[in-house]
């Protein structure tokens, strides 16, 4: 196996990253178990008694008294409903010394290796790719493409939806990011070869394969990753239509008169349409399994790694200040196992 190490003297200074982090550190967060993070009811607090996208108050989004396909449904609602801020890509970047940043030290965490940075190279790791997300990322027409490098394709505004969502960005640096590429994840069999690709003092590796494209994260990783893809499985999957559309402004609506048409449907702005009763994103996309396996796959994850004390600051971050929204699954970890009862 080869190792591929960062070489700080290599690097380019990003204008859309970020200054000023200049920790020495090689630690990473600790692992902790638990919920999100704030002291009192984190249900009571976050999930009841809040203000639906018409205004009016829902009592209980029954995230703890449901599971299955409903579950799925009242989370995606809650979604729908508390994400109020769409991000560009251009801005994630600015809230990573808030988002990301670890406890003692002025850097964060480099994810894949745990590596602290200390400079400005820091680009933005997409745990859902676009080659892998069914069209999540952007819309068919050339017109309403999002585009990753915030340039306004042919004159026209740029737009937003599940790529520049904070929760799956997490910051990387740019080899790693590139030996990530946009592989499924996996994991590698007894005998398997693989590649590593890591930051020089880093604590961990990402194992990769250009010949198979597929690519296996560390078990201090994993559970992340897990809660991560279940997050962006249904907040972006549609629920009985209740989504949200590109307006004619060029701003979200929830309103389908409001929306505007592609070709000869209207199509969601943030959720991806669903043929018939058959789901847009699969986890198969993005994992090198059938659908089933990627269920225990990322089931096994998420026990196996809990939500640490970074995963929890993120989710208290981007809730309160960026996005509106928490991720129900790093509050409450078991409603994992509770959206797929059936797989085991």
């Amino acid at each position: 196996m080869k190792t591929v190490i960062r070489s700080a003297l290599l690097l380019t200074l990003c204008a859309g990253c970020l200054v000023g982090c200049t920790s020495n550190s090689g630690k990473s967060k600790k692992k902790s178990g638990g919920g999100g993070g704030d002291t009192g009811d984190v249900y009571k607090d976050y999930y009841m008694n809040k203000k639906d996208r018409n205004g009016n108050t829902v009592d209980d989004y029954h995230l703890k008294d449901t599971q299955g396909e409903e579950l799925q449904k009242n989370i995606h609602h809650y979604l729908i409903d508390q994400h109020k801020t769409y991000l560009r890509y251009a801005q994630v970047a600015k809230y990573y010394p808030w988002t990301d940043q670890l406890e003692g030290t002025n850097g964060y965490e480099n994810f894949y290796t745990g590596w602290i940075h200390k400079d400005n190279t820091a680009t933005r790791e997409h745990m859902w790719c676009c080659a892998d997300s069914n069209g999540m990322w952007y819309r068919n027409s050339k017109q309403y493409e999002w585009k990753m490098d915030d340039q306004k394709p042919d004159g026209k505004e740029e737009y937003w939806g599940g790529g520049s969502d904070i929760f799956q960005l997490r910051p990387c640096t740019y080899e790693v990011n590139s030996h990530r590429s946009n592989y499924k994840y996996y994991v590698f069999g007894s005998g398997e070869s693989y590649d590593t690709a890591t930051d020089e003092g880093a604590p961990y590796a990402l194992k990769y394969s250009d010949s198979a494209k597929v690519c296996e994260v560390d078990d201090y990783f994993k559970g992340d990753v897990a809660r991560t893809l279940m997050y962006m499985y249904v907040h972006y999957n549609s629920y009985d239509n209740y989504d949200v559309y590109y307006s004619t402004s060029h701003t979200p609506t929830y309103n389908i008169d409001e929306a505007v048409a592609e070709t000869a449907t209207t199509t969601p702005y943030v959720c991806a349409p669903a043929s018939g009763n058959e789901k847009y994103l699969h986890f198969s996309l993005i994992m090198n399994y059938d659908e089933t396996e990627c269920i225990r796959k990322l089931k096994e994850w998420n026990r196996n790694d809990p939500p640490s004390a970074l995963e929890q600051q993120r989710n208290k971050y981007i809730g309160a200040s960026i996005q509106g929204n928490r991720n129900p699954f790093i509050d409450f970890p078991e409603l994992v196992d509770k959206c797929f009862p059936d797989i085991n």
